[in-house]
């Protein structure tokens, strides 16, 4: 969902499984994702404040990963280190292009 810019119901369906892993650290990963997620939806439909807001939250979440050594190496099949580094380029004031660069990225998926 996230990669063809459904972005609400990509945080819909992360949020689902964010509330199953209580007790996970690792249920960050998910949380990061939908803040991001959160942040181009509300930047799709005008609401610059709010898009900000929510992409500081989704930084501090992936600070917060760091501080608890949180291992992401077996996300690197789904491309979380080209994520992570196109979330941490954004500037504290982003403008639409940034966004816009933001929501280009793909995540990579799995071949059934």
């Amino acid at each position: 969902m996230f990669n063809s810019h459904h972005f609400w119901e990509c945080h819909e369906e992360l949020e689902d499984h964010w509330l199953e892993d209580v007790g996970d650290q690792a249920r960050l990963v998910y949380w990061v994702i939908i803040q991001v997620a959160t942040a181009l939806y509300h930047h799709g439909s005008g609401n610059d404040t709010g898009a900000k807001d929510m992409l500081k939250k989704a930084l501090a979440k992936k600070q917060r990963m760091k501080g608890l050594g949180i291992e992401t190496n077996q996300l690197e099949n789904i491309g979380w280190s080209q994520f992570v580094h196109r979330l941490e380029a954004m500037p504290l004031e982003p403008s639409r292009a940034d966004f816009e660069k933001l929501g280009e990225f793909k995540f990579q998926l799995k071949k059934e």
